[in-house]
């Protein structure tokens, strides 16, 4: 009988013990990985004050660790490669490589790395963090949606993030204008940035 209770008691503390590990592994931050075929970075600016010029980044990476609940042990961090700039003009994305705008030579990425995020609802957050084009780095801060989420073919689960924010890009010394005669820029001050991204669990 005694043997018996002490093999009950052990298996009950290893079922117990078995439960809360498995608690604690689910709870983990976990490294998600950028599907670089299903995110994009884009933007757009007005032109003249009349119509949008639009465009986008084609190289980008990320470093992303994420806990949904205890967002304290949850971090961003990504790179635009100035160079893949795009915005369907060859003669446009030139200049806008230039010491005029993006400034290639000295200035071939921009950053963001975040500093805290803050858990708005189930799938809005608030993210704080250091964003630096050419030589300026300013504390910004945006919303960022987590817009669903699925398995995919390889049985990995998948996270798609989408954020929106805009930036006025004089404070980031891209400066280059010039006036027209009604008064308005030929390239507005303001830029919309839309940002779509689908991450792997792994």
């Amino acid at each position: 009988m005694k043997n018996y209770y002490k093999k009950t008691v052990i298996a009950g503390l290893i079922l117990l013990s078995s439960i809360s590990l498995g608690h604690t592994l689910e709870a983990a931050p976990k490294k998600l990985t950028l599907d670089a075929a299903h995110s994009s970075i884009n933007f757009s600016i007005k032109h003249l004050a009349i119509s949008k010029v639009k465009g986008s980044f084609r190289s980008f990476t990320t470093d992303v660790v994420w806990d949904r609940d205890a967002t304290a042990n949850s971090s961003l961090s990504g790179e635009i490669i100035v160079e893949s700039i795009d915005t369907g003009n060859e003669k446009r994305d030139s200049h806008l490589k230039s010491g005029d705008f993006f400034n290639l030579k000295d200035y071939p990425s921009i950053t963001y790395k975040s500093k805290h995020i803050t858990k708005v609802s189930d799938t809005m957050y608030t993210v704080v963090g250091e964003f630096t084009m050419k030589d300026v780095t300013k504390t910004i801060s945006f919303p960022l949606e987590i817009v669903g989420e699925a398995t995919g073919p390889s049985g990995h689960n998948r996270i798609a993030m989408e954020a929106e924010l805009s930036l006025n890009r004089f404070d980031y010394n891209v400066k280059w204008n010039n006036v027209l005669k009604d008064g308005n820029l030929i390239v507005d001050d303001t830029v919309k940035i839309s940002i779509t991204t689908q991450f792997i669990e792994k």
